[in-house]
């Protein structure tokens, strides 16, 4: 079995291998980075591209990705984090 693995960025839904995307889980009601790729749970990729970023916190993609109803407490300090991180 191969170990370079293909997901889908939820934004532009253009297919990466796994390592090029960034991960996100929901933990606790909370979306968290997920930088090593490992914590259980339905996680969300996206590109580490500042348009497929804004585009998703522009547009609440959250939820969708998820495909449930959370809070979004946490959101503003994650986008800050992923910001000064990433781009």
């Amino acid at each position: 079995m191969s170990q370079h693995r293909m997901r889908r960025c939820v934004m532009c839904r253009q297919s990466d291998l796994k390592d090029g995307l960034l991960r996100f889980v929901l933990k606790d009601e909370q979306v968290v980075w997920d930088r090593e790729m490992k914590m259980e749970g339905r996680g969300a990729y996206l590109h580490p591209r500042s348009e497929c970023w804004m585009k998703f916190c522009e547009k609440d993609r959250w939820k969708h990705a998820f495909r449930r109803s959370f809070s979004g407490d946490g959101l503003l300090e994650l986008q800050r984090q992923i910001e000064r991180e990433v781009f």
